[in-house]
Formats: structure tokens, C-alpha cells, sequence
């Protein structure tokens, strides 16, 4: 199996496990010049920007270890493009976490976004 085909399963899979949880799913894979995010959910008044990781092992680290700075800034400023489009959610609280899938157990882990 492909590491895009292993992506796009752990992406469907952190899509179902949200709904699940009460999450309303609005955008997936949302991709502009300044970066992509995985899935953005809603749940209450908060808006997530999720991004997943999934694994098969730690040979090349954890999902946490594999988000890099500059990716986060870049989803970081995707999150920012995002709302600028979708004006609707200006009063929702933000929150950017990562969904991390090592052969099936999945994590939730918020990220720290420096401003």
C-alpha cells in the first residue's frame, strides 16, 4: 500500500472517529497557496483545524515528531485563509490539533500555535 493510500485511510478514519464524537466535519483536505489542513471541524462554538498523521511504526518517529515548524505555520495560515473566506465562523474559537494513527490507535493532540 502506498503512503497516499495509507494517508487517505487514516484520513477517513479520523473523519469517522469525529463524527462519532459529535463533530460536525465542514471542509476536508482544504488546500490554498498557504497551506492545507486535513479537516475542519466544528463542535459548539469552537472550529478545528485537524491535520493527520498516520503510521505503521515509529521507524521515522511519532506523528508529533514528523509535524515540522514550518508545517505547522503553514496550516497555520491556511486556518487564517480559511476564515477569511468563511466569515460565518469569526465568532467560533479555534483550535489546530493533530490526529495521530499508529496502526489503529489513534491520539488527539492540540498543537501550540505561536502567533
Amino acid at each position: 500500500m502506498s503512503n497516499r493510500e495509507i494517508g487517505d485511510k487514516g484520513e477517513c478514519y479520523a473523519g469517522r472517529y469525529l463524527l462519532d464524537q459529535g463533530f460536525d466535519i465542514v471542509a476536508r483536505n482544504f488546500r490554498v497557496r498557504e497551506g492545507e489542513i486535513d479537516i475542519i471541524a466544528t463542535k459548539g462554538n469552537r472550529l478545528y483545524f485537524f491535520e493527520v498523521k498516520t503510521r505503521r511504526g515509529n521507524s521515522f518517529g511519532s506523528a508529533l515528531e514528523s509535524l515540522p515548524v514550518w508545517r505547522i505555520k503553514r496550516m497555520h495560515s491556511a486556518g487564517l485563509m480559511f476564515l477569511s473566506e468563511n466569515q460565518e465562523y469569526s465568532d467560533y474559537e479555534i483550535e489546530f490539533t493533530l490526529i495521530s494513527i499508529d496502526r489503529g490507535d489513534l491520539t488527539v493532540v492540540p498543537i501550540d500555535i505561536d502567533d
